[in-house]
């Protein structure tokens, strides 16, 4: 293919999502880069010629995004898109510098508000002892995944992937190595979606997560009772630990509704979400004096930075303790 300096920055895109991009990332982000190429950047600025890019371009463009990019309600996108958005030009001008298509990698040099830490709700401890009493006594076919959440951190993709041959029940072992999930296709579609069982969210996350002899008791009685619901005589090794019929992997969507109901059921009121359970693990861990390094090998993190921002959560007891401790001291 021709590349030289006339090309636009609609082509050059287009042409390194193709050739670079897509073969390289997940097909969620494949799916996410797609769509920012044809939704947002290439509408609005996709028939400049490469070589006449400059900053300035780029900085109105993410502009008008901050204020108006949204098409469903005309507003603007959230700071973490726009992020989002310059993390895959600064890749694609990257590329097209390497290539000597331009000097500078112009994404380098745009300003965007900054990022807010979203508002994660956690169940406090007497909540989280209603929502084991619950489970104890529910009636959900897949109540087994909320335990596990709860138990272990592990992201909904990951339960929803987990397959016995996954379960080591004589070391008392979890291996995690797949992960659920359903996505837009990549033949250009927005509208027709697929399940997809792929690898998780990074290599950190294949990781081994052990577990004590109540957790394994509780998988030997969770499959006990889904062989009579599902009246067979025995667990294959390649089935999913979570399933409604063989061989299919659970809908997200199912799970989190059977979340919902238990939850309501519970009586808590603190409109938790699935991934709740992963933060409220993290947070019980840290409250109870578990090491930061260790807990981010146990969720599958890349730096313990990711967990400290993002998975521990300061109790009122916390924060009681803590002023006891300064107060006594002063």
């Amino acid at each position: 293919m021709n590349l030289n300096n006339e090309i636009t920055i609609a082509y050059w895109l287009l042409y390194w999502y193709d050739t670079y991009a897509k073969r390289t990332i997940k097909q969620s982000t494949a799916i996410s880069y797609r769509g920012y190429i044809t939704n947002h950047i290439n509408p609005q600025i996709g028939l400049y010629k490469l070589s006449e890019l400059n900053a300035d371009i780029l900085q109105c463009f993410f502009n008008y995004e901050m204020e108006s990019g949204s098409k469903k309600d005309g507003g603007g996108l959230s700071p973490k898109t726009l992020h989002n958005i310059k993390l895959m030009l600064h890749k694609a001008l990257k590329k097209a510098m390497e290539l000597e298509l331009i000097n500078k990698n112009y994404a380098e040099f745009v300003e965007l508000p900054h990022v807010k830490k979203p508002q994660i709700h956690i169940l406090s401890f007497s909540e989280q002892q209603k929502l084991l009493a619950e489970l104890r006594r529910s009636d959900e076919s897949l109540y087994f995944g909320v335990y596990l959440a709860l138990s272990t951190g592990m992201r909904l993709g990951e339960v929803l992937g987990l397959r016995w041959s996954d379960v080591d029940l004589e070391n008392n072992v979890l291996h995690i190595k797949r992960t659920v999930n359903r996505l837009n296709t990549l033949d250009g579609s927005s509208t027709k979606t697929e399940l997809v069982v792929g690898v998780p969210k990074s290599d950190t996350s294949i990781r081994d997560i052990p577990f004590n002899d109540i957790l394994r008791n509780e998988f030997i009685k969770y499959r006990e009772k889904m062989m009579k619901r599902l009246s067979i005589l025995n667990i294959k090794s390649d089935d999913y630990v979570l399933m409604l019929r063989r061989g299919k992997p659970v809908e997200p969507k199912t799970m989190q509704d059977v979340w919902h109901r238990i939850e309501h059921s519970a009586g808590i009121q603190n409109q938790v979400t699935f991934h709740g359970l992963r933060h409220t693990f993290a947070t019980r861990a840290i409250e109870i004096g578990v090491d930061v390094k260790t807990l981010s090998v146990l969720l599958g993190h890349s730096d313990v930075a990711v967990t400290l921002s993002r998975y521990t959560h300061i109790s009122e007891q916390q924060k009681r303790n803590a002023m006891d401790i300064i107060l006594g001291e002063a």
